[in-house]
């Protein structure tokens, strides 16, 4: 997906900035070349977003309930092979979740830690 930012269009990957991903996406919506159409997708009612550039279409729904995203797609050619496709989908919000829930730096049961530290060359 890009994304406007005051320096132009940025791909969602290599994006660098300090707005949330609620403000990108809302400049996305607001981009002038961006058509605006009301759509269904897995059964709810959307806005749907597209920008269709030279080498690339970034869509983004939008729940018209919730005003929240459902879905970004980018698809771009690769040239002397398949199409590069870019989904971002199942976007939960508000989760109540415990910090040590979502990342943990413990090793998963089975596996040992190797402390290198002090090994020299």
């Amino acid at each position: 997906m890009r994304f406007v930012t005051g320096k132009g269009l940025h791909p969602f990957t290599n994006l660098k900035t300090e707005k949330t991903l609620l403000e990108i996406l809302r400049e996305f919506q607001d981009h002038k070349n961006v058509v605006a159409l009301q759509d269904t997708l897995d059964g709810r009612s959307t806005m749907r977003y597209r920008l269709e550039e030279q080498d690339r279409t970034s869509t983004l729904w939008v729940d018209l309930e919730t005003k929240l995203p459902v879905r970004i797609e980018e698809l771009q050619p690769v040239p002397n092979a398949k199409d590069w496709k870019f989904v971002l989908s199942d976007f939960e919000w508000d989760v109540d979740a415990k910090k040590d829930q979502l990342f943990s730096v413990h090793p998963p049961e089975g596996h040992d830690i190797e402390d290198h530290t002090n090994d020299k060359d």
